[in-house]
């Protein structure tokens, strides 16, 4: 961290910021490939890969938002609320906007990007604009599926409505811990009720998916371990820069991720802890291995936003060029679209950052109270 008090850095959050982007890159290279009838590879694990990935971001932003809230609260005795979501809309709704008008209107009426077999536009139904314009994108990809080129943004919607309700409650309780153990338990025992009755009546289905992607208690996991930082309880931070616990976060996270493994009712959460041992000695533990100062990731880490909104449309792009030029089965497709669908995706989410996002960003100044470089 910065000694400056209002401004905080945490030097390998971008670091993991980025690696779970490529995580949601990677999965969706193989995804696209199967949508458009190519040969894919080891679906079942790349779909663990890129849903695990989500909830890194996930965990990631809980902790982030929540380290910064409470300091906000502690230096100025309150939470700017107005000033909080001003902050949000001019970092999210930007190119969160951009890619529903691309994906809704422009990209489906482009040939190279037409893609027969994925989830269905139309333009002319009132409840799926709504449900993506209004923030809804999760509830509107339980309702209509894998829907090309805006499937991604049910995750940032996700955590647009955890921004929703958050600083209210960083702002007007005084017990933080409490609010965050019932939001988790909550969130845990409803995901089990629904899963449970999902396989006794058909009825329950809609509310099976909501909970497996609305991953509020994830976010909330994140804030843990945040508040756990923040107040300093060195008995558990101890515990948590302990190298032998960060090996063992590590190794259980390659395991589960190379075996795909599916954990009953408590997947994510399990990956949630497992990734909050890993943040927080990305954050703050100087002595960590995982405490990098890593210039190239750390601005690829700063371009994540771009990576995970528009890494859909290059990959896309890479594949039907790649195709076109070398058989999908090759060994040469495979290596040559995933280099190209990669290389693409940095080159477009580099210039968005410098040219569109950061117009937004420059004016996040005016309502910073907690300044934070990640």
């Amino acid at each position: 961290m910065t000694d400056n008090p209002y401004s905080i850095h945490f030097p390998g959050l971008n670091n993991l910021r980025f690696i779970a982007a490529m995580g949601v890159l990677i999965f969706h290279i193989e995804l696209k490939k199967q949508l458009l009838g190519f040969k894919f590879y080891c679906m079942h694990q790349l779909i663990n890969l890129g849903d695990v990935s989500v909830t890194l971001f996930f965990v990631l932003s809980g902790f982030l938002i929540t380290y910064l809230l409470l300091a906000e609260r502690k230096q100025t005795g309150t939470v700017a609320v107005k000033k909080f979501y001003t902050r949000r809309i001019l970092r999210i709704w930007p190119l969160y906007y951009l890619i529903l008008i691309l994906g809704f209107f422009v990209l489906p009426n482009i040939s190279i990007f037409q893609i027969p077999t994925s989830g269905l536009i139309n333009t002319g139904d009132t409840i799926q604009l709504s449900l993506f314009f209004l923030l809804f994108a999760n509830i509107g990809f339980i309702i209509y599926g894998n829907v090309a080129y805006i499937d991604q943004t049910w995750s940032v919607a996700v955590e647009e409505q955890f921004y929703l309700v958050w600083p209210f409650i960083i702002k007007l309780f005084k017990r933080i811990l409490p609010a965050l153990i019932f939001i988790i338990l909550l969130f845990g025992l409803l995901r089990i009720v629904f899963t449970h009755l999902f396989y006794k009546a058909e009825t329950y289905h809609s509310f099976y998916w909501f909970f497996k992607y609305t991953r509020i208690d994830t976010m909330a996991i994140g804030g843990l371990f945040a508040y756990s930082l923040f107040n300093s309880y060195e008995k558990i931070t101890t515990l948590l820069y302990n190298k032998y616990l960060q090996l063992l976060a590590i190794f259980l996270l390659i395991l589960l991720l190379v075996k795909g493994y599916t954990l009953p009712y408590v997947h994510q959460q399990v990956y949630a802890v497992l990734f909050g041992i890993v943040i927080i000695n990305a954050a703050a533990n100087q002595k960590s291995l995982l405490y990098l100062k890593v210039w190239g990731l750390n601005y690829l880490g700063k371009i994540s936003y771009g990576v995970y909104m528009y890494h859909n449309i290059m990959v896309v792009l890479a594949l039907k060029v790649c195709a076109h030029y070398f058989s999908t089965s090759s060994a040469l497709f495979l290596v040559t679209s995933y280099l190209v669908a990669i290389l693409l995706t940095l080159f477009i989410s580099h210039l968005s950052y410098w040219y569109f996002e950061r117009l937004f960003l420059s004016l996040k100044n005016k309502f910073t109270v907690v300044g934070s470089t990640n």
